[in-house]
């Protein structure tokens, strides 16, 4: 089977979810979040595509009509926010631009080592940048 991954996640999940409400109502759904954000959806047992076979696509639907730019083309996607690439770059955008931050430290300077582990344990830490970020995300 050729597909997305985030829809193969679905066929591959959907039997051992624990969501007796949906599987009683013959639909599930699967989100994945990494380094996209994707999404399928299994409506009778079947991975439903939808007329533009994009059902399930949740990191590409836009919540800033304004907002950053994505990969797919479009502005300010989901996955523009909350993938963990995207949540890296926008901490090393604001480091770049001076915001003051831990996170340089603690990737010993070099910013292209800051991923969104690294966002989020510095945020941990109290790191005012990080913890920007993360609600940010969050939002």
């Amino acid at each position: 089977m050729i597909d997305t991954h985030a829809h193969l996640d679905a066929c591959e999940e959907a039997p051992d979810l624990l969501l007796e409400r949906a599987r009683s109502a013959g639909v599930e759904r699967v989100v994945t979040i990494g380094t996209g954000i994707g999404g399928g959806i299994i409506i009778d047992g079947r991975l439903y595509h939808g007329a533009s076979d994009i059902a399930g696509e949740v990191g590409h639907m836009t919540i800033d009509a304004n907002g950053r730019h994505c990969k797919c083309g479009n502005y300010g996607c989901v996955e523009a926010y909350a993938s963990g690439p995207n949540i890296a770059l926008r901490a090393t955008e604001a480091i770049q631009t001076g915001a003051a931050s831990s996170l340089a430290s603690d990737v010993g300077g070099d910013l292209g080592r800051i991923t969104a582990q690294t966002v989020y344990e510095t945020a941990q830490a109290g790191d005012e940048l990080a913890i920007d970020v993360v609600r940010d995300t969050a939002r």
